[in-house]
């Protein structure tokens, strides 16, 4: 059984609230992707709101370092000064990749340049290709944190972390991975089959790169944080706050020796203990927790340190939804152990994840500069989920409009008018905003570990969280206790 390294523990505060006292959210995530390289201070609260979300990316400098450019291996770093910027049809006119695969479409049209353009297409379909797995007989890889390469990410297909195309900087096997996803194998070196190849590549290498770990988180926070600026009106008493960090910032800081005198911890806990300063009601945590013992380490330092500021946290919790279900799997067993040995009454733990935007596609959201289609395959891994520790924050902000702090943590809240996306290979049923189309039992059973689990409807664009409870069970606890 995991043993839970905690440490000394941190003084409880309880700051004095009444009904002139602002809620004040705290949402720590990263926000700037690459953008941390050269920071060397302690990153500030960011407020965020309506009148100054479309400004943030830039002001910012938001930011991804590494990508792929050209088949020499040689990379580009690219910049988001707006909402726009993660956009298919932005994208593919700022990235040099699709410039480079554009070039080559233009040289395959071009009679003079046929015969070399020819070539190079149909060097990618040889026989390594076809001799290559498919994306349906070896599992990609998760990406390594950190990683240099954002298709590196993506297209390793070895399970055991070993080194991909992109890595050693091979061209061909990066190629190579991409027509394998698109199962395009062996074609005929006539004019319109290769001109169709290249135009698949440009398809596949787009899903490849939104799909790819640093792209995805990035967008799905800045998603995240527009809906949430737009389900809740901030005013003098209610704020919306950012604090920027990468992940490994995050675990190496509440994963060390000395973690009580690190900076995260007292950005956290200072306002709570600095007279006329408002302290943190909320702090809600971007980055996800699976249940490795180092993972819930710094869980239980995360729930320590929000206990210590008197305020409430909300997490995202990382599991198969048969590892949550099933009492024998060893998972349940680790995770339901772990969490009563840990007084995590100031946390709640969220699951399963939400769609945060539609797929790109002539159906939902087409693109002007080039034909393409997100969803290639069915299963809804490429569909676009996000962090359901965002409707955990509207819930609360929400409850805070309506009652102020008398607001009630087990109450249902409810979200409409999220992205609801019909697969034509499905049956005509959409798939649930929530990754998981729970049935009531499964609910309760989740409720029963300490989960407060997103309830999806069946075809319809809604989901519910039938209350916040604490990672113990039982009520949360926050300032709200206090009212």
């Amino acid at each position: 059984m995991a043993e839970i390294q905690v440490g000394a523990a941190l003084a409880r505060s309880t700051p004095a609230v009444n009904e002139k006292t602002p809620l004040h959210v705290l949402l720590l995530g990263n926000f700037r992707g690459s953008g941390h390289a050269a920071e060397r201070s302690s990153p500030k609260p960011v407020v965020v709101d309506r009148d100054n979300l479309y400004e943030l990316p830039e002001q910012l400098g938001v930011r991804l370092d590494g990508l792929l450019a050209s088949s020499d291996g040689q990379t580009q770093d690219i910049e988001f000064h707006e909402y726009e910027d993660f956009e298919p049809d932005q994208l593919f006119e700022k990235l040099e990749i699709f410039e480079h695969l554009r070039t080559l479409r233009r040289r395959l049209q071009n009679p003079k340049h046929f015969d070399a353009a020819a070539a190079e297409v149909l060097a990618w379909t040889g026989p390594e290709t076809s001799a290559s797995p498919s994306s349906n007989d070896v599992p990609v890889s998760a990406a390594a944190p950190g990683s240099e390469d954002l298709f590196a990410d993506v297209l390793s297909q070895s399970v055991d972390g070993g080194s991909s195309p992109l890595e050693s900087g091979d061209w061909n096997g990066f190629i190579q991975g991409v027509l394998a996803a698109s199962a395009i194998q062996r074609v005929d070196p006539r004019q319109d089959e290769l001109v169709a190849v290249v135009d698949e590549a440009i398809q596949e290498t787009m899903r490849q790169l939104l799909s790819g770990p640093r792209f995805r988180s990035l967008e799905m926070n800045w998603h995240g944080l527009r809906f949430l600026t737009f389900q809740i009106e901030t005013h003098a008493k209610l704020k919306f706050y950012l604090l920027d960090m990468t992940e490994e910032q995050f675990h190496e800081t509440l994963g060390a020796e000395n973690w009580q005198e690190s900076w995260l911890v007292e950005a956290i806990i200072t306002p709570s203990k600095t007279p006329g300063a408002t302290s943190w009601g909320l702090v809600g945590c971007l980055f996800p927790f699976s249940t490795r013992e180092e993972d819930l380490t710094v869980a239980k330092r995360f729930g320590s340190m929000v206990e210590a500021a008197g305020a409430g946290g909300v997490i995202e919790l990382l599991a198969r939804k048969g590892q949550w279900l099933n009492p024998d799997d060893a998972i349940h067993e680790t995770w339901n152990d772990a969490r009563m040995k840990m007084p995590m009454t100031s946390i709640a733990g969220l699951w399963p994840r939400v769609q945060l935007r539609l797929p790109y596609g002539k159906k939902y959201r087409s693109t002007e500069r080039f034909l393409f289609e997100e969803i290639s395959s069915p299963g809804g891994s490429q569909l676009a989920w996000g962090s359901p520790v965002w409707l955990a924050c509207a819930a609360i902000a929400h409850g805070f409009n309506e009652r102020g702090w008398g607001l009630d943590t087990a109450a249902v809240s409810q979200f409409s008018d999220l992205p609801l996306y019909f697969d034509p290979a499905d049956d005509g049923d959409a798939y649930p905003c929530g990754e998981h189309l729970l049935t009531d039992q499964e609910s309760a059973a989740l409720m029963e570990i300490g989960l407060s689990p997103i309830i999806s409807f069946k075809n319809q664009d809604r989901v519910q969280i039938r209350g916040l409870q604490s990672l113990r069970g039982g009520p949360l606890h926050g300032p709200w206790k206090e009212a």
